[in-house]
């Protein structure tokens, strides 16, 4: 009993790998995180996206993301009692968000919902990228 503690003791930790390749940004190649203002958060996503690569610490647009939008609402449970609930919109997009998306954000839009930013591809052609490599995802609250 007391070898096999020794033994698993002596074990090296592996060495830790960041897992994401690159830091997300909305259009104006600041904001990363947090909150912003409806106004402000549909004039961004209306454009590119872009990645700034660990490796050389430049900017690149995407090649594809995922963009989740939980809009949060009132309604009436069966008793008719008030709940908040959020309704989630999802789209895979290329390296803006479409056209239908975009419409549907402008509409839905308001302080209190959420965008998730997740599944960030982009490559470097500086380094010779084979496969795309993965950004560090974003979640943007909507505010006034």
């Amino acid at each position: 009993m007391s070898t096999a503690w020794i033994i698993g003791a002596q074990t090296k930790a592996k060495p830790v790998v960041p897992k994401w390749s690159g830091i997300t940004y909305l259009q104006d190649q600041q904001t990363t995180d947090g909150e912003v203002s409806v106004k402000k958060f549909i004039e961004l996503i209306s454009k590119p996206i872009y990645v700034k690569d660990n490796r050389d610490n430049k900017f690149y647009t995407v090649n594809s993301f995922t963009i989740t939008f939980g809009e949060r609402g009132l309604y009436e449970d069966e008793a008719g009692k008030p709940m908040i609930v959020t309704d989630y919109l999802t789209r895979r997009c290329t390296d803006q968000v479409d056209t239908a998306m975009l419409k549907e954000l402008r509409f839905r839009a308001k302080p209190g919902d959420t965008a998730y930013i997740e599944n960030v591809m982009f490559r470097n052609e500086n380094f010779k990228d084979k496969f795309s490599q993965e950004a560090q995802p974003i979640k943007i609250i909507l505010t006034k």
